[in-house]
């Protein structure tokens, strides 16, 4: 009811908060050791197998770090990025695990240096799975204790706009980038558990940023077919299968031949949004962009390490290839262009290359992940 909304949840949301500093207050193993028992019991006693080239993966991500160490003379900060599973009671445990798993892969590489931020949704939609009581402790302790995002800032009363203000869109990515500059060690899905949506709010909102900026060189105004394409996108089973339909193709081409696209990088535009649209994880350029502009190339390396479920009917939990973002020249607005990266290759030689944000994103997402 919304009484209890206006006056129950927020005092549950203190309390959470009181006690997310609490915790945040203990050594940093005492923390960690804590957390990692919780979620043991969250995940239960369901084994996933790993992959067999976990230790070696692990030794070269440990290998990179230390490498960046002597280059800087500092660490660098540690992103780990993970998978999210389809959301479903089925494969809740799978989620924690998972988590579980980040967590002591980021232990291993950078022993108890920092705390271990989780980049979390907070948001009713989130939490939708969850009693009322457990919402709303679990909001205020992961606003207090880690990255905390609330997409649904509206629905929050007054209370709780202040203790969650930061939380919002808006104020969020400057939580993120600032956990980073302090070198704190963040574990953060890619995308969400719901496929439909990933392809919606990650594919297609990506492609139409990308369109829009080549449009406004141009001074063309293309919103107007971009409500169009989300209809035809989301429309009866193509959503779920990952599948453009020929209609919405067409409407597609026609967005990006307004954008200013020739035929030929229409053609290759159209290749990559479909194989992209398939995928349960998608390339997030514009992140990579992001985290390349706002905090690598503010002079934070950031070393990141993929972690992913592989395929949720038979789930094999694999660390992938790590590689470091190192800063590049060319000004502050160099990430639009391209990323200076160096990563561990099979034999164990360290390799450093430049290649543009998206070329980057494109490849090492779809070489770590489904």
């Amino acid at each position: 009811s919304a009484w209890v909304r206006n006056i129950i949840e927020p005092l549950l949301n203190l309390a959470g908060y009181g006690m997310g500093w609490i915790l945040d207050g203990f050594p940093v193993a005492w923390g960690f050791a804590l957390q990692q028992r919780i979620l043991k019991w969250l995940s239960g006693k369901t084994k996933y197998p790993m992959d067999s080239q976990w230790e070696r993966r692990l030794h070269q991500a440990k290998f990179l770090k230390e490498t960046m160490e002597k280059i800087f003379g500092r660490s660098p900060a540690v992103l780990c990025v993970i998978s999210h599973p389809p959301v479903g009671r089925e494969v809740d445990a799978l989620n924690f695990k998972l988590m579980e798993i980040a967590c002591a892969v980021v232990k291993e590489i950078c022993p108890f240096e920092s705390p271990i931020r989780q980049l979390v949704a907070i948001d009713p939609f989130a939490l939708d799975a969850v009693s009322f009581f457990q919402e709303g402790l679990y909001a205020g302790v992961m606003r207090s204790l880690h990255l905390a995002l609330d997409r649904q800032p509206w629905l929050r009363t007054s209370l709780q706009g202040r203790l969650f203000g930061s939380s919002a869109y808006g104020w969020f990515v400057h939580l993120l980038v600032r956990s980073l500059r302090r070198r704190e060690a963040v574990v953060a899905a890619l995308s969400g558990g719901v496929y439909e949506n990933t392809r919606l709010l990650y594919t297609a909102r990506e492609y139409f940023s990308a369109l829009r900026r080549r449009a406004l060189k141009r001074g063309a105004s293309i919103r107007n077919l971009e409500s169009k394409i989300l209809a035809l996108l989301a429309e009866g089973e193509d959503l779920e299968r990952g599948e453009v339909s020929s209609e919405a193709e067409s409407a597609l081409k026609e967005h990006a031949s307004q954008s200013g696209f020739e035929h030929a990088e229409m053609e290759n535009l159209m290749h990559d949004f479909k194989e992209e649209f398939r995928r349960g994880v998608p390339w997030r350029r514009r992140f990579f962009e992001f985290l390349a502009g706002r905090v690598v190339q503010g002079g934070t390396p950031l070393l990141l390490v993929p972690l992913s479920h592989g395929r949720h009917e038979n789930p094999q939990i694999r660390l992938g290839n790590a590689v470091a973002l190192l800063p590049a020249d060319g000004g502050p607005r160099f990430q639009e262009v391209q990323v200076r990266f160096m990563e561990v290759s099979a034999s164990g030689e360290m390799q450093e290359d430049v290649k543009p944000v998206g070329e980057f994103a494109k490849d090492w997402i779809s070489e770590n992940f489904i």
